[in-house]
């Protein structure tokens, strides 16, 4: 069985600050992260290294949200400025 230090991190965690959100009113987290592409021994596509990273990523986000918190999540391509930002709303967690 591997242990925690075994496992290939899929993102690294650029900034992690607290933010004001005075259209909602309301206080939360902004994560700054950036997915890391395969490790050399991933045997997986990329769209399932994809899928695996993104779900490490909101366990990480979502490690310290009560079910009642309202979550969003926006995406975007820092090397393609011209790409539009991709987003979930505001929801509650659960």
């Amino acid at each position: 069985m591997a242990s925690d230090d075994d496992v290939v991190p899929r993102f690294t965690t650029d900034s992690e600050t607290d933010r004001q959100y005075s259209r909602f009113n309301a206080r939360g987290s902004e994560l700054t992260v950036r997915l890391l592409p395969p490790a050399v021994e991933d045997n997986h596509d990329s769209i399932t290294h994809f899928q695996s990273s993104v779900n490490d990523l909101f366990d990480y986000a979502l490690r310290i949200v009560d079910d009642s918190d309202m979550v969003g999540v926006t995406t975007h391509n820092e090397v393609n400025l011209l790409d539009k930002a991709i987003g979930i709303s505001f929801r509650p967690k659960d």
